[in-house]
């Protein structure tokens, strides 16, 4: 279990006494912050608790099959709420919301705060904190929330869990799909979670303009001296190819498989600022270590940062000459 029996009363109570509750999701949200968020607002509405759902960025459109999901806004004020939930949110700055919601970090809300997450470097930020990072998602751990304090798990529910699930195990394929997540799995399933809704919306369904810039972002993949898989992708890339942020989600995966390669970096410049996405298969590598140099983190195989500044390609040329030819 992630928990204490302490904490599972703990947290029933919080909701059930809460009259306002809002749940807040990190930045570029993937599918486990969003299947956590929005398993829980689907949960609450169950309870008739009025609740809220605050995101700093839209809503992937691979992801847009997710119940309730255009209720997401970024301009709810946390101080207005009883209880807040954060999902699947390691620290602030993986938040987006340090500049327009510093309530949410200078501790002035901590006693409303529940933190449930399973990331490694998590900063404990809430009044309780829940976290097992050795859980395959954020959801997983709230399906045992849940069926810890006999709330119902409906097939909504049961969709957006296995979405976090499934996204953060990349379809059962990386190496925290171990026996338990295809337990859990299963056990979603059972539920009336929607698999095939799942597949078709975030592994198959493509449109052209991600491919292109896919195209991109394989077109100048360059493996350095340290075994360093590396590319890029600068603003007018994802002008050119009239894409958003979203559409990269997933490429850098294809990297840490080139043979020989220790660990995958693509970078990326998103409005004054430069984001690294890292990721390896091998398990004498940790990405999380090279991502806090950089004050990021993550998990020991799939990690991030975001600096300021922005990318300036340099390419090396020499001459040969014609006894060398």
């Amino acid at each position: 279990m992630s928990f204490t029996e302490e904490e599972v009363a703990i947290f029933k109570k919080s909701l059930l006494e809460a009259k306002r509750v809002l749940i807040v999701s990190h930045k570029n949200p993937d599918g486990d912050t969003l299947g956590a968020g929005l398993g829980l607002y689907c949960l609450l509405r169950d309870l008739g608790k009025p609740a809220d759902l605050l995101c700093a960025s839209s809503i992937p459109e691979y992801l847009k099959f997710l119940p309730f999901c255009d209720r997401y806004k970024n301009n709810y004020e946390p101080q207005n709420y009883d209880l807040i939930i954060m999902v699947d949110i390691a620290d602030k700055n993986v938040s987006g919301l340090t500049e327009t919601h510093p309530m949410l970090w200078d501790g002035s809300l901590k006693e409303r705060v529940i933190n449930i997450d399973h990331h490694p470097a998590n900063a404990k930020f809430g009044f309780l904190n829940i976290i097992d990072t050795g859980k395959a998602s954020a959801t997983v751990i709230l399906l045992e929330l849940f069926e810890a304090c006999d709330f119902q798990v409906t097939a909504d529910i049961a969709t957006c869990f296995l979405t976090g699930l499934y996204t953060d195990t990349g379809s059962f394929m990386h190496q925290n799909s171990t026996p338990e997540a295809m337990k859990v799995a299963g056990k979603l399933l059972r539920k009336g979670g929607n698999m095939a809704l799942i597949t078709k919306h975030v592994f198959r369904t493509t449109q052209v303009k991600t491919m292109r810039l896919w195209g991109k972002v394989f077109s100048r993949i360059k493996v350095n001296e340290e075994g360093v898989a590396m590319s890029a992708l600068t603003e007018s890339d994802y002008m050119e190819c009239d894409a958003k942020r979203e559409d990269i989600a997933g490429a850098v995966d294809y990297l840490k498989y080139i043979p020989g390669v220790k660990y995958a970096s693509l970078l990326t410049e998103d409005q004054g600022k430069v984001k690294g996405s890292l990721r390896t298969i091998h398990d004498d590598v940790d990405v999380q270590e090279v991502a806090i140099r950089f004050g990021g983190g993550g998990h020991v195989k799939a990690a991030g940062f975001t600096v300021p500044g922005r990318l300036q390609r340099e390419e090396v040329w020499r001459v040969v000459g014609a006894e060398n030819t």
